[in-house]
């Protein structure tokens, strides 16, 4: 909302007060608030004005149309983002279950290392004897 240079002159020359003859400041005050507001109840009158109200609503329902899309895209992103998570999380689990067989395998391998290198030196001590 604006208001113009013309409105103003009008209010001010509607209360014109000498103030230097009667110093009455309240009242000029007083009258110029009244001359004021009536200048803003003048512009916002035009919010009463069903057409438009009609044009307000309009946008208001093509404003709350698209938060309403807003919203669905963002609940898709966020079971999008769910979905992704769990796929992570799922991933995760798989590498933990590699980890674990690997050290078993490799607990295995250990193992029969040893036994095979008991089995070398067995074998090595007979052939000495």
């Amino acid at each position: 909302m604006s208001l113009y240079k013309y409105d103003f002159e009008k209010l001010d020359n509607a209360g014109n007060f000498d103030l230097k003859s009667n110093n009455n400041y309240f009242d000029a005050l007083k009258n110029y608030i009244e001359k004021l507001r009536m200048l803003y109840n003048h512009y916002f009158s035009i919010f009463d004005n069903p057409d438009v109200s009609k044009g307000d609503n309009i946008r208001l329902s093509e404003v709350h149309n698209a938060l309403q899309d807003t919203r669905e895209k963002v609940t898709e992103m966020q079971q999008s983002h769910d979905q992704r998570n769990q796929t992570l999380s799922d991933f995760y689990a798989a590498i933990e279950e590699n980890k674990i067989k690997l050290s078993e395998m490799k607990e295995l391998l250990i193992q029969g290392q040893k036994l095979n290198e008991k089995n070398t030196v067995s074998q090595q001590f007979f052939n000495n004897l």
